[in-house]
């Protein structure tokens, strides 16, 4: 088993993706995630999200099945967070 983080890519978003963008467990922690309700918005997301300099996302792919996300951020000097978001089912703990 091997699990790898790569940039996020519009590529990225397909049916899958969005299924887990309306996936109602999802939504209750990542509320935010509920107006992305297309392909189409999905990769805009992804490309806002790419396109802000202060921002990193990655797939978290596990041998090559993406299955997630994870994005650092920093809140406060010393102070990172990460939000943590497994889509796919199976691969939830």
């Amino acid at each position: 088993m091997s699990v790898r983080l790569k940039p996020l890519t519009e590529l990225d978003a397909s049916a899958n993706y969005l299924s887990w963008m309306q996936d109602e467990t999802i939504k209750k922690y990542f509320p935010n995630l509920s107006k992305i309700k297309t392909i189409h918005s999905s990769k805009d997301s992804i490309k806002c999200l790419n396109d802000d300099k202060k921002i990193s996302i990655y797939k978290i792919v596990l041998d090559d099945l993406h299955v997630g996300n994870i994005q650092p951020r920093e809140i406060h000097a010393n102070t990172l967070l990460l939000s943590i978001l497994i889509g796919d089912k199976q691969h939830r703990g």
